[in-house]
């Protein structure tokens, strides 16, 4: 296969190539071991029960009752609740209420899901930032070890 290939207009566009079967083996290696360490790290809290801000968050929060209309959930309440300011959040607790109610073992699943993706991809945007020009990176905040 070659480093570039034509695509519907016959222009030639680069495809990454893939790596070899025995380094393949070393990511799915790792995913499986994340996914483990995620699933041993949550197993205790599929049981337990709502604390602390979940009880405003999702028990008594009245706009992830319902998906519809979308502009009420994306208008989480405000007054210190946990939600405030966060309409992706309020909209994804409003999912995971419409799929279970305020059953528990749902919540737990969807977090543990949202984690174990966010440390599937770190690796990504890891060398993503690597590859980037030392212009485009941050600065360091003053005083750290970076």
């Amino acid at each position: 296969m070659s480093e570039h290939q034509e695509n519907a207009q016959g222009s030639a566009s680069p495809v990454p190539a893939l790596p070899p079967a025995h380094e393949r083996r070393w990511v799915w290696a790792g995913a499986t071991l994340i996914v483990l360490a995620g699933l041993a790290a949550y197993s205790n809290s599929f049981s337990g029960p709502f604390i602390f801000d979940d009880i405003p968050a999702i028990v008594e929060n009245p706009t992830i009752r319902s998906l519809r209309p979308i502009r009420r959930v994306l208008c989480p309440p405000s007054g210190g609740v946990a939600v405030e300011g966060r309409p992706v959040v309020n909209l994804s607790l409003a999912v995971n209420y419409a799929l279970g109610g305020t059953n528990v073992w749902g919540y737990h699943v969807f977090n543990l899901a949202v984690h174990l993706l966010a440390a599937g991809i770190l690796p990504d945007v890891r060398a993503g930032m690597l590859r980037l020009p030392p212009h485009c990176l941050p600065a360091p905040a003053a005083g750290s070890i970076l």
